[in-house]
């Protein structure tokens, strides 16, 4: 017999080169392909307060920090799990769809952050490419001021009264908010009450002279 006889074709024959291969039914590919375990979500700010920008000076982190962790548990998801740096980065070449959906809500938490702050503070965390980078660097920069900027938030809280003027609940609110401003700084220390003594002297002798 004569001719060239060809080699038998295999029996699963393997996808061109430049073909994605089709993921398996039942694995975590195929999974992602269809319904991937990370999907997207979108933040509402329609209830974040207009007078609520974060700021150094106003020694308003718990505030905010409050509020963006609301917002951001109302948007489902466990979307504040993202500046806690909880929620992992998905395996890209296994995961493609549920990587890039995480890189999206991650970057709306980012984008969240950077437009409820001031203008000060977004220049230092404008070059963050996370969200939990930028959340760490501000809770730091926040909590950790040193001795001043707390005896004079103290210093201004003693200097609140209760009056006909203002109601009694409403006092008692911002009383409980200095409490909580001012714990966060840090524990307060002996040293920490002597100087407001000292400044709260000072002021009355001040006043002395008028």
């Amino acid at each position: 017999m004569s001719g060239n006889l060809a080699p038998p074709a295999p029996a699963n024959p393997a996808p061109p080169a430049n073909q994605p291969a089709v993921p398996v039914a039942g694995t975590l590919m195929a999974q992602d392909a269809s319904k991937p375990h990370i999907a997207t979500h979108t933040i509402s700010t329609a209830k974040w307060p207009d007078n609520l920008t974060l700021d150094l000076h106003a020694h308003n982190w718990c505030k905010w920090d409050c509020q963006i962790e609301s917002t951001l548990a109302l948007a489902g998801g466990s979307m504040y799990r993202y500046p806690r740096g909880t929620i992992p980065v998905p395996d890209a070449v296994i995961e493609p769809h549920a990587t890039e959906n995480w890189h999206n809500n991650d970057f709306a938490v980012l984008h969240l952050i950077k437009t409820t702050i001031s203008d000060v503070e977004w220049d230092l965390v404008d070059h963050f490419t996370t969200s939990k980078i930028a959340y760490d660097f501000l809770s730091a920069h926040h909590q950790k001021q040193g001795i001043f900027p707390q005896i004079l938030l103290l210093q201004e809280a003693l200097a609140l009264h209760y009056s006909h003027t203002t109601l009694y609940p409403e006092m008692t609110s911002h009383f409980r908010d200095y409490t909580t401003r001012i714990c966060a700084m840090g524990p307060l220390t002996n040293e920490h009450l002597m100087c407001v003594l000292m400044l709260t002297g000072l002021s009355s002798l001040e006043l002395q002279y008028l």
